[in-house]
């Protein structure tokens, strides 16, 4: 093809011939491929650092991040990490032109993307969302990436940990992607690092034009009313983060029907139709509230 973009996704990566040792999930979840995010993507001032030239306050903030992390309160911790810019310039010892260690480091710009490893990744329990702070350079320089923000009232400026928001995680039904960020992307530069050869495209249509891979995942499973309910299901716990009860989801449905044509809640008949598949709610027996106690198992169980 006349353009290769620089990044490909899970649906995009198709179009390439790969010559790795693993399947492609194999070879993401075991470490051999790690995932790559664009540095324009970053938000804020994009203020990259180096993990070994951290000020030594950073690693006393760091000291306070979770050791597991199954629930957003535990995301929203990690987002709270910080420490006063007072507490690294300022030191009993310190002494002019003896400057390591008490200060930040120069950030780094001058990079097209930014890796991370799957067993870096922590997922969230409930929205099933998918989080890194402990990032890579290309050469595996391990980076992190911390927010400097004014602080308001006088005091001094503050360093905010900055995780990247990866996507939600693709469930387990999906043997293709299932267990991996449905925002993954591939550097063209990490293929190639990986495989020593340059890449090969052998379908530009699907590089050029992708599925979306909502699609890809509902082809597979085939049942549109389920995937609708997965779909509110996740929009509600983005929203809310709880899980959502039968009525709850209802109203998330009658939400997500403003802009989605094909679902239809008749509360008068107690009906729901997505897809031109309609199901009553409203009774224990009734074909939507078993729909909703599967779709409630299959999520708790991932």
């Amino acid at each position: 093809m006349d353009y290769l973009p620089q990044y490909l996704s899970l649906i995009q990566i198709k179009g390439l011939k790969l010559n790795l040792s693993l399947p492609l999930r194999d070879a993401i979840r075991s470490d051999i491929l790690r995932l790559s995010f664009p540095f324009e993507w970053l938000s804020g001032e994009r203020n990259i650092y180096a993990y070994d030239l951290l000020a030594f306050k950073a690693y006393d903030a760091l000291e306070y991040l979770p050791q597991t992390t199954k629930h957003i309160d535990d995301v929203t911790q990690v987002q709270g990490i910080y420490f006063d810019d007072t507490t690294i310039m300022w030191e009993p010892e310190y002494e002019p032109g003896q400057s390591e260690g008490k200060e930040m480091p120069i950030p780094i710009r001058s990079v097209q993307f930014v890796y991370i490893k799957y067993s870096e990744i922590f997922i969230d329990r409930i929205s099933k969302i998918c989080w890194a702070y402990n990032l890579e350079l290309a050469d595996g320089t391990k980076v992190m990436q911390w927010d400097r923000r004014s602080a308001s009232f006088g005091f001094e400026p503050r360093y905010w940990l900055k995780p990247l928001n990866l996507g939600r995680l693709i469930s387990n039904r999906n043997k293709e992607y299932g267990g991996l960020p449905d925002n993954t992307l591939f550097s063209i530069e990490e293929l190639e690092r990986v495989t020593g050869l340059p890449v090969e495209v052998t379908d530009d249509e699907v590089i050029r034009n992708p599925p979306s891979l909502r699609t890809s995942q509902k082809t597979t499973r085939g049942n549109d009313f389920l995937d609708q309910m997965r779909e509110s299901w996740a929009n509600y716990v983005a929203r809310n983060h709880s899980i959502p009860s039968s009525s709850q989801l209802i109203q998330q449905l009658e939400r997500d029907s403003i802009t989605n044509n094909s679902i239809i809640v008749d509360r008068e008949n107690r009906t729901i139709s997505i897809c031109d598949k309609k199901k009553d709610f409203g009774k224990s027996d009734f074909g939507f509230e078993q729909s909703y106690r599967r779709l409630k198992r299959e999520l708790s169980d991932q």
